[in-house]
């Protein structure tokens, strides 16, 4: 049985010879976890428009008419795992949980389910705050969250003073601050900008 990250390498064949195939509503691809095993269907798989996931269901059904293929995933199993629940149900278990939205984030851009990512990030720009802002400006950059970058920057920029005096910002390396630096240098703020509230802790 591959795992997932060999399945994907396997899977550079030409794909001209899949432009007649059809994906058949009824088939199945199991992804397990050890023991615990999770089963989707290949056209919600194929709605994610993950090459991923389209080409673990190309790979499937040729290997089996009726789409029907197990494959042992090598993934962190929780973010994992809650990236198949959104596929298959388009909902987020806990939205209000940073780290599993920071987790789902990183998921979401490594299998590139862009419709989680780009929620994730949306959950995310509410939660910014003095302690948490560089961590996610980091995020954002590492994983190419435009949404995301673009409003912790603001944030950043909004209350420099503040940020300046936080461990995170003292920790950066310096190519992160150069990085930070350049993105807030770049914002023009409106004048008449009245400032949200924000407790410092």
């Amino acid at each position: 049985m591959p795992s997932s990250t060999t399945l994907y390498k396997q899977l550079n064949f030409e794909r001209s010879n899949l432009t007649n195939l059809k994906v058949k509503s009824k088939g199945l691809i199991t992804f397990k976890f050890k023991e615990e095993r999770y089963n989707l269907p290949v056209q919600t798989l194929y709605a994610t428009n993950s090459e991923y996931f389209k080409s673990i269901c190309d790979y499937a059904m040729v290997e089996n008419e009726k789409g029907i293929y197990e494959i042992e995933v090598d993934e962190m199993p929780v973010p994992f795992k809650q990236m198949l629940s959104f596929i298959l149900s388009g909902f987020i278990p806990d939205p209000f949980n940073y780290h599993m939205l920071r987790d789902l984030l990183i998921m979401a851009s490594k299998y590139n389910v862009q419709t989680l990512k780009i929620l994730c990030e949306s959950y995310l720009i509410r939660m910014i705050n003095i302690e948490n802002c560089i961590d996610l400006v980091q995020l954002a950059f590492s994983y190419n969250a435009y949404s995301l970058k673009k409003h912790t920057s603001l944030f950043i920029k909004l209350y420099l003073k503040e940020v300046l005096r936080t461990k995170e910002f003292q920790r950066l390396s310096q190519n992160n601050l150069e990085e930070i630096i350049e993105l807030i240098s770049n914002i023009n703020l409106p004048l008449d900008i009245k400032l949200p509230h924000v407790n410092i802790l």
